[in-house]
Parts: structure tokens; sequence; C-alpha cells
């Protein structure tokens, strides 16, 4: 599914109206599948949102990351996204056992609260529609003596 969606973005901006229109609905999407597979457990849910959910989460880090890359400068980006990776590894160092332990005391329940996050992202993004535009503006940089 992953392969799939990254292979068309160009087809689903253009569906979708935007690349911030088409991040914002894979957010509801993925939370949405969250919340149904927590209210109703079976293994259609399940599949959907494995299938589903699973190739638009890592499609969107992908979309995300290569409109990153175009405005992050070339001499800096080893060092930015480097600490991206960091910081989202420490992150899921962090809330990797709470949620675990969470889960221990209720499976569904975690599943709908991990849920709600895709939806924070949906409602609350900060992505903006000029960032994920094709032109980008070159600033001069200053010039030491």
């Amino acid at each position: 599914m992953q392969m799939l969606i990254s292979s068309n973005f160009e087809f689903l901006e253009k569906l979708f109206g935007s690349a911030q229109i088409f991040l914002k609905m894979s957010a509801l999407l993925v939370g949405i599948l969250f919340i149904v597979v927590a209210i109703f457990p079976n293994i259609v849910t399940v599949l959907l949102f494995v299938v589903i959910g699973g190739g638009l989460s890592v499609s969107r880090s992908t979309l995300i990351s290569t409109y990153m890359n175009k405005h992050i400068p070339s001499e800096q980006r080893a060092t930015v996204l480097s600490s991206i990776g960091m910081l989202s590894r420490i992150t899921l160092a962090v809330f990797g056992p709470l949620v675990g332990l969470m889960a221990d005391h209720s499976l569904r329940g975690t599943i709908f609260i991990v849920g709600l996050l895709p939806l924070a992202v949906f409602l609350f993004s900060p992505l903006k529609k000029e960032i994920l535009e094709e032109k980008i503006v070159v600033t001069p940089s200053i010039q030491k003596p």
C-alpha cells in the first residue's frame, strides 16, 4: 500500500487539491481507522487498519521529508534530518513503554487514545500551504569576510 500511495503523490495532491489537504485527510483517515478498530475489533477492521492506515502513515512521512528536503540547505540537511530522526527515536523510547503499560490495562482503550493523536494532527496541523508549494525561495547567505 505504501508503494502504491508513494508512487502516486502527484495524483493524490491533485485529487485533494493540495499536499496540505492530502496530509490532513490522511491523518483524519488514520485516526478514524484507529478508533474504528478500538470500537469494532475484528479481522476486517484490523486488516483495513494495517493495510490502509499503515500505508498512509508511512507515506505521509515520506511526503513530508520530500518537502522538508526542499527547504533545508544542503550543507545542513544531514544534521537536521539526523536530529529529527534522533528526536523521533527518543520519543518512541519514552512513550513506547507507557503505551505498553496502557495496553496491558486496556488494549481497546489504548488504541482509542492513540487514535486521537492523528486526529489532533488533523485539527491542529502546523503545516502551512506555503511550505508545501513547489516554488522555493532561496535567500542569499551572508558572506563573512
